[in-house]
């Protein structure tokens, strides 16, 4: 009996993931003691991974805070051994905005239960809450016509 080729050209359906919608750091990137160092890992993490280097991100920053930013400064906020170099709102706004990563906030929302997604996907949520909604409206129409058929039909309506 003849071996049979191996199909090339259809995917495996259950090697499937969804997409990935959420930003975030991957769960053991950013692990840490306490706060301060979490965040300090997670702005190293996007320094290391971003394209632009560090004198790059600072002139940048300077721009756009018009203010003198250097890259000590980076250095600092990205160090775990200097908890009291913590990066002030308005610098982690340019900071997100010149790396173009905002997992960050991500770190702040789970403390809330929350996350962070592209607003795209915001369409599709409302989308999914407008169905549910639609179809709890629909039995509820269901249900009155139901009951206006019975006390209709009770009182000799031909309905």
């Amino acid at each position: 009996m003849a071996q049979m080729r191996k199909d090339d050209l259809t995917g495996d359906l259950l090697s499937w993931q969804p997409a990935k919608i959420t930003k975030e750091y991957e769960k053991n990137a950013v692990k840490a003691h306490d706060a301060n160092a979490k965040y300090a890992k997670a702005i190293a993490l996007t320094l290391l991974e971003c394209p632009l280097s560090r004198e790059e991100i600072a002139k940048q920053m300077s721009e756009l805070l018009n203010e003198n930013f250097s890259k000590n400064m980076l250095d600092a906020y990205a160090a775990e051994t200097r908890p009291s170099h913590m990066i002030g709102l308005a610098r982690l706004e340019a900071f997100m905005h010149v790396t173009g990563d905002i997992r960050i906030l991500s770190l702040i929302a789970e403390g809330f239960k929350c996350i962070v997604v592209d607003g795209m996907y915001s369409h599709l949520i409302k989308s999914v809450q407008l169905r549910d909604k639609a179809a709890e409206l629909a039995e509820l129409e269901k249900q009155h016509k139901a009951k206006y058929r019975q006390i209709a039909g009770k009182r000799g309506f031909d309905v």
